[in-house]
């Protein structure tokens, strides 16, 4: 066990910055919630301003997908997105439980009503989808965790179940699919398993953590408001973790702290310390083609620029109150895919 610090400088290669452009009032967001590169093409999303953005490679502005309303084409709340083998835009409105399709210009086509409460979703490369089931879903599937359905929204197979007596009110941080080259990986904060899939959804395998004394019981998962004390001495998984064949790295909720955390499989050393947007791994919000995605918001930048080494565009562009994204890959041993 190492400090996330300690990390080796030859380890992380590849660093790529890309500005994004704050010269388009619609598609300003205040905080990355989900990030998607896919076609050469940024895909933002930003939950609280109801936003899912679109910017070029440059961060150059592009669109935004859709519009907040009642109509077929409209959202109210925007939950999650994914995007298809074609290169088509899906979205899940978690208010009126829905699914909107648009195309790769951002035109409307089709809305499907969804038969269950969803959190997130995972377009398959059969053209069907994966669904992460909301904890307080009522509907079809009751009380299961994961789905796959058909491009019809028809369920077909369900993998895992949530704990008896999770209260559904209480969230320590977003979750999502990750899509690389190899998984469609699925975690969920107080679930220590980790569920990797094919790109047809096809289950593959699932890695469990054990945090030992430190796992948390089944009595900690209802009524969590009034059993806080309780996760002092407690720790689970939570946003996301990203697995590969030579490592995993992730973020953690220790004893009510968040940790990031980087497990090098192949040297059996775990690196871990608490997020911070200029430690080596940086804020890490997802993952791509070209490696790990971090992120630098401008008041981190303003508040840490003292103890900073960056190129001086990206410190202009900083200074200017305009978002970085970092991009970056490990060596061969430690590839990103």
């Amino acid at each position: 066990k190492k400090d996330i610090n300690d990390i080796p400088d030859k380890c992380i290669v590849q660093t790529k910055y890309i500005k994004i452009l704050p010269d388009c009032a619609d598609l300003l967001f205040s905080e990355i919630n989900k990030i998607q590169i896919s076609n050469h093409k940024i895909y933002i999303l930003d939950k609280f301003q109801r936003l899912l953005g679109i910017y070029d490679m440059s961060g150059k502005g592009i669109g935004k997908v859709g519009n907040v309303g009642r109509a077929p084409e409209e959202y109210l709340n925007l939950t999650d997105f994914s995007i298809n083998k074609d290169g088509n835009i899906h979205i899940i409105d978690g208010r009126l439980d829905k699914m909107n399709i648009y195309d790769k210009n951002l035109n409307f086509i089709t809305s499907q009503k969804l038969p269950f409460e969803a959190d997130i979703f995972q377009c398959l490369d059969d053209g069907g989808y994966l669904f992460g089931l909301s904890s307080w879903n009522k509907q079809l599937n009751s009380n299961d965790k994961i789905v796959k359905t058909d491009s019809m929204l028809n369920s077909s197979i369900r993998f895992c179940e949530y704990e008896k007596g999770i209260d559904p009110n209480y969230w320590i941080s977003f979750y999502q699919f990750l899509q690389t080259e190899k998984y469609i990986i699925y975690n969920r904060f107080f679930d220590n398993n980790i569920y990797l899939f094919s790109k047809n959804g096809k289950p593959l395998k699932n890695i469990h953590f054990d945090f030992g004394e430190k796992n948390v019981p089944e009595i900690a998962l209802k009524n969590i408001e009034k059993k806080e004390k309780m996760y002092d001495h407690l720790c689970c998984l939570k946003n996301f973790t990203i697995v590969n064949d030579d490592y995993l790295l992730g973020y953690i909720w220790d004893e009510r702290i968040d940790k990031i955390f980087l497990i090098d499989k192949t040297a059996g050393i775990l690196y871990l310390g608490e997020p911070h947007p200029f430690n080596k791994l940086g804020n890490v919000i997802g993952i791509c083609e070209e490696g790990i995605i971090s992120c630098i918001y401008p008041g981190d930048y303003l508040t840490y620029k003292k103890d900073l080494q960056l190129p001086e565009e990206i410190k202009q562009h900083l200074n200017n109150e305009g978002v970085v994204l970092r991009l970056y890959s490990f060596n061969n041993k430690n590839k990103s895919k």
